[in-house]
Parts: C-alpha cells; sequence; structure tokens
C-alpha cells in the first residue's frame, strides 16, 4: 500500500466473517457491504 495507500471504502459482502475481520484490524467504519 506504499505506493497507493490506504483505500477509502472496502467493499465486501455480507458474509459476518468480514465483519469480524474488518474489526480486527481497525477498519469497520470503511467497510462498504455490496449487493
Amino acid at each position: 500500500m506504499k505506493r497507493h495507500g490506504e483505500p477509502d471504502i472496502i467493499v465486501t459482502d455480507k458474509l459476518r466473517s468480514y465483519g469480524a475481520a474488518m474489526k480486527v484490524i481497525r477498519n469497520a467504519d470503511k467497510q462498504d457491504t455490496g449487493r
């Protein structure tokens, strides 16, 4: 990520495991669930 920086929004599907992983890496506020 050195070249492009941090992403503004990370689009995931609605699996609970993604939400748990986002909390662990402290990016839960950047998560946007698609479809």
